[in-house]
């Protein structure tokens, strides 16, 4: 039989975990990983990753700060992704992330109610803000 011992550096490193602002990736993370991984280095963020069918029961579960949501190039998966943002816009700040430098996809989301928008040609510390500054829009919501 093997046992864990709880120390209290385990219950502290969980503790420091969960008042960590709460990033829920929606979509493909595969063109943002190193993105992603890097945002996850800093300590800051505290990241989870699901598919855009798996949004409402994990959305409920995990309670995220603020929702990273990819966009799709296909149209009627860019779709799907728009009203995933409509939907959840109200509860939570949506950033919309896309690989290309789409006008009609950025118009689309701002029009649809995302917080703000990035493109992988976005540099990370310009990331790193946008993410601050949409936990801290979150957080005074919430109050």
């Amino acid at each position: 039989m093997v046992t864990t011992q709880v120390t209290s550096e385990n219950r502290s490193e969980r503790s420091a975990e969960r008042r960590l602002p709460r990033v829920l990736v929606v979509g493909s993370r595969m063109p943002f990983s190193p993105v992603f991984e890097r945002l996850q280095e800093s300590g800051r963020y505290n990241f989870n990753y699901i598919a855009l069918r798996e949004v409402s029961p994990a959305f409920s579960r995990w309670r995220p700060s603020v929702v990273l949501l990819q966009m799709p190039q296909e149209k009627e998966a860019a779709q799907d992704a728009l009203s995933c943002l409509k939907a959840l816009k109200d509860e939570v700040p949506v950033v919309v992330m896309s690989t290309a430098a789409d006008m009609n996809l950025y118009l689309a989301a701002m029009t649809y109610g995302a917080f703000d928008y990035f493109t992988s040609y976005t540099p990370l510390d310009e990331i790193s803000r946008m993410l601050d500054k949409a936990v801290h829009t979150g957080q005074k919501q919430a109050a």
